[in-house]
């Protein structure tokens, strides 16, 4: 959100960047307050407006002002970001075709945790996803990069965790591993199944009617695990492939 403004009592207030942690404070009242207030909430927190003035500002003001800085981030969320940059720090986005089984398992394990976990803990996630530049997962203690990730620009995370989910939908080969494989076809049912219990997919429909409910979907969303899963089968078959040709 690098020079965007908002007008105000007729003078311009830049935008401070969408971090994990103020997506966090913005999203946990996200059931109980509706669009105008959850705009108030974010433009409190990302402008040097006090919340004083936006409580007498006119609520069309108000609703124009969270339109912007939302559309902003939903042009963002479409980035993928392999490198990034922070804190003077470089990290690597996850490789898709030869993620280490025990990252596999980090996401797997993050995704399958409540929606009031993961929303305040998107951090995690992201350390999860991006890796010190160099280093294999692993080398290095996750929750580091949780602490030092707090303030991470929220658009590298949406980016990756939208194309997570893209990866899952375009991959042809991945539905041909579903099809030979008994056990995986057994493993992805029990996701699903999951996944559609109780008010799940309900709770996943109503948040996406909202501005503020796109990330919290797919993460809620759990056949995204299912991509991960097989996307990790995937590339162990390939691998063994490779070894029985040499």
């Amino acid at each position: 959100m690098n020079g965007m403004y908002i007008e105000h009592n007729g003078k311009r207030h830049k935008v401070k960047e969408m971090t994990i942690q103020a997506w966090s404070e913005i999203m946990k009242n996200k059931d109980l307050l509706d669009d105008t207030d959850m705009f108030l909430k974010t433009i409190e927190l990302l402008t040097d407006i006090p919340r004083a003035e936006l409580l007498e500002a006119d609520a069309t003001e108000i609703y124009i002002a969270g339109e912007k800085i939302m559309g902003q981030l939903a042009q963002e969320r479409r980035n993928v970001f392999q490198q990034i940059t922070h804190n003077n720090i470089e990290y690597d986005f996850l490789d898709i075709n030869e993620i280490p089984f025990g990252q596999f398992i980090d996401i797997d394990t993050f995704l399958c945790k409540t929606e009031t976990y993961k929303l305040a803990n998107l951090n995690e996630l992201a350390a999860y996803l991006y890796i010190e530049k160099g280093t294999k997962y692993g080398e290095k203690p996750h929750h580091k990069r949780k602490e030092q990730f707090a303030d991470l620009p929220m658009k590298y995370l949406e980016g990756a965790v939208f194309f997570l989910m893209s990866s899952a939908r375009i991959s042809a080969l991945l539905t041909k591993i579903y099809s030979q494989s008994q056990s995986l076809k057994l493993m992805a049912k029990a996701r699903i199944i999951l996944a559609l219990t109780g008010d799940g997919i309900q709770r996943s429909v109503a948040s996406v009617r909202t501005r503020f409910g796109y990330l919290t979907s797919l993460l809620a969303y759990l056949p995204i695990s299912v991509s991960i899963i097989s996307l990790t089968l995937w590339t162990l078959i390939r691998n063994k492939k490779k070894n029985i040709k040499n």
